[in-house]
């Protein structure tokens, strides 16, 4: 079906659509906390229109920075796909980005690496003008915070901190989402508002659309130059040091999420059935991978490795008890190992790009370093779990 220009013109065009309108509804919902679906009017639709435009300039500058980059190399490419997602019930950002698919391969490792690094670095420039707007246009916490949350007055007396939060959710139990940050937003959060006391705390930052935007931009174009296959960083990787080096870059990037990911998977400090089942995912997982990443095809020696990876874990948690990332990454490792695949394709002609070139590809590893964060979104504030309880629940259950 998509051979036909027409057709695929039709499903892009009708793609940009849908994709706006759940950007809409997603920018409603995190501005006013209701259901873009069931209670919103036109006022509320509108407040959506800051989170919708912002992700919206991102994503179009992104892709038409790789698809500008295509034609004046004169690489046949599609336009772009944009991705629209709404799930009712469930904390939407409206939509999965976007896509262009090259239609042929680029023929020199230079046109590879001008094509990656094109995207990240526009949406890069975006992305700055986000959070440089919303750090200097926050408007007063008790006014635009309270709106949303009026109980706050009768549980805090405002607004709380970050300390007074952690304080009443481990007395109460009540969990809230709170968002990630990273090294780039630590900075402008410091240096820019004039007011450092309006800057909002990680479990409200979700309803000021310039920040949030803004961060979630950053952590998009972090994922985007992750070092592997034929991600933009595992173009520049494979621009920067050729093919060879750039498979065991991506084969140690993989294994850091995954033991990014197994870390806030399995529960090392309460033990119990939920954590049973996470090691059922995880060692299953970790044997998987250890064919494509080691290059292994032993029995015994992928079960060594498995067996020294798990050691490896225990002792960086043992080091670090606090540290608690998520667990999502082990399925962000899946998707590399089975859909973008770990080794770059060769191109037909292949030479380290100039030095102009590699100077860009450290800027690009730069940015990477900035925007990165082990842990962006975190559900924080949940009961501690019982493990003698759901011991007792699972036998239960298991005897009927």
């Amino acid at each position: 079906m998509l051979q036909d220009p027409r057709r695929r013109a039709l499903i892009q065009i009708l793609l940009v659509l849908l994709t706006a309108v759940t950007l809409l509804m997603s920018g409603a919902e995190l501005r006013t906390g209701q259901s873009a679906l069931a209670q919103l009017d036109l006022a509320g639709w509108l407040a959506g229109l800051p989170y919708a435009l912002a992700l919206f300039s991102f994503i179009t500058v992104h892709e038409f920075g790789h698809f500008l980059t295509a034609r004046y190399h004169r690489v046949r490419t599609t336009w772009p796909f944009y991705l629209p997602l709404y799930l009712p019930g469930f904390f939407n950002i409206g939509t999965l980005g976007a896509v262009i698919m090259l239609r042929e391969q680029p023929w020199s490792t230079r046109k590879y690496f001008d094509i990656g690094i094109a995207g990240p670095l526009a949406g890069f420039v975006v992305s700055i003008g986000l959070l440089i707007y919303g750090f200097s246009h926050l408007p007063d916490p008790d006014a635009y915070i309270l709106e949303l949350h009026p109980e706050y007055v009768e549980q805090f007396g405002g607004v709380p901190d970050v300390d007074t939060m952690r304080a009443f959710q481990a007395e109460e139990g009540f969990p809230s989402l709170w968002i990630g940050t990273n090294l780039l937003y630590e900075f402008f959060a410091r240096v820019i508002p004039a007011d450092p006391g309006r800057v909002p705390p990680p479990f409200e930052m979700m309803h000021y659309p310039f920040l949030f935007t803004g961060f979630l931009t950053l952590f998009f174009t972090a994922l985007n130059l992750l070092p592997v296959g034929q991600l933009d960083g595992g173009h520049v990787i494979y621009g920067m040091f050729g093919r060879q080096r750039a498979g065991v870059v991506a084969r140690i990037t993989l294994g850091v999420l995954l033991l990014v990911g197994g870390t806030g998977l399995v529960d090392w400090q309460q033990p119990g059935p939920s954590t049973i089942f996470a090691w059922l995912l995880y060692l299953p997982l970790l044997y998987y991978v250890s064919k494509p990443v080691l290059r292994l095809h032993r029995t015994q020696d992928r079960l060594l490795a498995v067996l020294g990876f798990c050691v490896l874990q225990g002792l960086l948690k043992l080091g670090f008890p606090a540290w608690n990332p998520q667990g999502l990454w082990l399925i962000y490792s899946l998707m590399l190992v089975r859909v973008v695949k770990l080794d770059h394709p060769p191109a037909y002609y292949e030479a380290r790009v100039s030095p102009s070139r590699q100077a860009l590809g450290w800027l690009a590893i730069l940015i990477f370093v900035l925007s990165i964060t082990p842990a962006p979104l975190t559900l924080e504030g949940m009961p501690p779990a019982d493990w003698r309880a759901e011991w007792q629940e699972l036998l239960g259950w298991l005897w009927g």
